[in-house]
């Protein structure tokens, strides 16, 4: 589950917290996520952090299998945000676009980022202040 203390969220050995004007989504997925609206109310951001997983590299890449509806516009590019490598990549679906990060600490744990959006809004979530706001946030402890 995820912890609230001292201003930020944290599970895992690793934490963040929300930028000043964030939205808390009334409706969580799951214990060890969190999901929120930025200030404008135009991007839903979730926030995971799994206390181990597989491959982040090979896990973005399943997202675009055969069958899948989701479609990359960029590539899967190496990423690094406070210390923490991982990968990120932009892609559309069902009308929506996405914005997808994924870092793997070194005591295992992966921590996965997702900006999402209308497509019609035309927003560069990867560029966006608030989504970068907020990814500046993540630490290992």
């Amino acid at each position: 589950m995820l912890q609230f203390a001292g201003g930020r969220f944290s599970a895992h050995g690793v934490s963040f917290t929300m930028p000043d004007g964030f939205y808390l989504h009334d409706e969580q997925q799951d214990s060890f996520g969190l999901r929120c609206f930025t200030p404008d109310e135009r991007v839903l951001m979730t926030v995971r952090i799994a206390a181990e997983g597989g491959n982040i590299l090979e896990g973005l890449q399943a997202i675009f299998e055969q069958g899948s509806p989701m479609r990359p516009i960029s590539m899967v590019q190496p990423i690094t945000i406070n210390g923490l490598t991982g990968y990120d990549v932009l892609y559309n679906g069902c009308g929506v676009s996405y914005y997808e990060a994924r870092f793997r600490p070194t005591r295992g744990q992966v921590i996965t980022c997702i900006a999402q959006s209308e497509q019609s809004s035309k927003i560069n979530l990867k560029h966006s202040p608030f989504v970068q706001a907020l990814l500046e946030t993540i630490q290992a402890e």
